[in-house]
């Protein structure tokens, strides 16, 4: 077997595999932040039925695919904000909430930045659980955790191996 003459380094594959770790850093920032938030720092709001709630449909076009979802919209008061029209995360939806009897309570756990409900209740009885709506939120933005950590593993092995570019 003969011995290959070593590769030189490239100009632009430093920029290649440098805009792939920024990418992917870029990428790992915004999965971080939508980690759902501790149940703590949520707000709470309430509604009382008749709850004015409307629901759009939502084509989303992806890699994948295509997929068409419907988001409940609905309208509650509190949170500091007076009036906010929420949605629960993505595919999710709160049950018979358009159906209460006039004058029901019910309780909301949300988090207005995000403008999204992590919790319904009414009363005792749970319509939308804290612990299902950050499950959706934490399983999306882990997953995107770990294509950015390939796409950063990708981009660091390929500024290793044109290090001989920046140390002469």
């Amino acid at each position: 077997m003969g011995e290959g003459k070593p590769r030189e380094p490239s100009l632009w594959g430093a920029v290649w595999f440098g805009g792939i770790a920024l990418a992917g850093l870029v990428l790992a920032i915004y999965c971080l932040l939508r980690l759902p938030p501790a149940r703590e720092r949520l707000a709470v709001a309430e509604a009382v039925a008749p709850i004015h709630v409307t629901d759009e449909l939502v084509h989303e076009t992806r890699r994948r695919g295509a997929s068409t979802w419907r988001r409940q919209n609905i309208a509650v008061a509190g949170a500091g904000r007076g009036y906010l029209v929420v949605s629960p995360p993505r595919t999710l939806w709160v049950p018979d909430i358009d159906r209460l009897d006039r004058g029901t309570k019910v309780r909301f756990l949300i988090d207005p930045d995000a403008r999204l409900i992590y919790e319904a209740r009414l009363g005792e009885r749970v319509l939308l659980s804290y612990e299902t709506s950050a499950g959706s939120r934490r399983g999306a933005a882990l997953g995107g955790l770990g294509f950015a950590g390939l796409m950063l593993a990708v981009g660091g092995f390929g500024l290793w191996r044109e290090r001989r570019l920046f140390t002469g």
